[in-house]
């Protein structure tokens, strides 16, 4: 029963760590292609973390899904 109760737990925390995340990178995206490919509104280090060129255009393109 802990064994099960602590997985079920696990679970819902890395589901919510992991929509936050989603959440930060299509807000990031989003204030990008607002502002043509600049973020205004992001903090330095996420900018810092995202200036590879390559990354920036796979997160602004988006895929198809």
């Amino acid at each position: 029963v802990c064994w099960w109760l602590g997985y079920v737990a696990a679970t819902l925390f890395f589901a919510v760590v992991e929509m936050s995340i989603d959440t930060i990178i299509l807000s990031f995206c989003q204030d990008s292609e607002e502002h043509q490919g600049t973020a205004q509104y992001a903090p330095p280090l996420l900018i810092e973390t995202l200036t590879d060129q390559n990354e920036m255009q796979r997160l602004t393109q988006g895929s198809s899904i």
